[in-house]
């Protein structure tokens, strides 16, 4: 038997909720939504439960960290990047698992967080890549004079 019940609190939230569930859903006085809570901790919405999305979650308004490939960006060394690591156990621009424990995580801190880390392994692979062919480079040109000594102490057996 599905049984509702609504209240206006104080003339000011409005609530839904069954009987097995008496805060299902409330609309706060500030216009905050809460679905199976009624502390919305001053967010616009608050769940308290599992959410499922079929299509995306949109978020709008947010800068990206295009600024890893400007001409100015100062990369962090992969020096650094290690220590930090060692010292920290967790990625940079990431909090840790203790913090997210404590205080949760923003998806957008953690997806920027993400992001900036991948373009900035992006640009370390191309630092890579350039060493790796100088490197290249060099193996060559030692496989020449190599050779042109080879020959030389063949012409001097002779």
């Amino acid at each position: 038997k599905f049984q509702t019940d609504y209240s206006i609190t104080g003339g000011v939230d409005l609530s839904f909720g069954t009987s097995h569930s008496p805060d299902a859903f409330i609309i706060k006085e500030d216009g905050n939504v809460g679905i199976g809570t009624t502390d919305t901790h001053g967010f616009k919405l608050a769940v308290n439960g599992k959410i499922e999305c079929v299509e995306e979650i949109r978020v709008c308004d947010v800068l990206g960290c295009d600024y890893v490939f400007y001409d100015d960006y100062s990369l962090p060394t992969f020096k650094k990047r290690k220590n930090y690591i060692r010292k920290n156990n967790h990625l940079m621009y990431l909090p840790s698992s203790e913090e997210i424990k404590k205080n949760g995580a923003g998806i957008v801190n953690i997806s920027m967080g993400i992001l900036r880390n991948v373009e900035e392994h992006e640009l370390y692979l191309y630092e890579f890549e350039r060493k790796i062919n100088k490197l290249f480079e060099e193996i060559d040109k030692l496989k020449e004079e190599n050779n042109k000594f080879k020959n030389e102490i063949e012409k001097l057996k002779k």
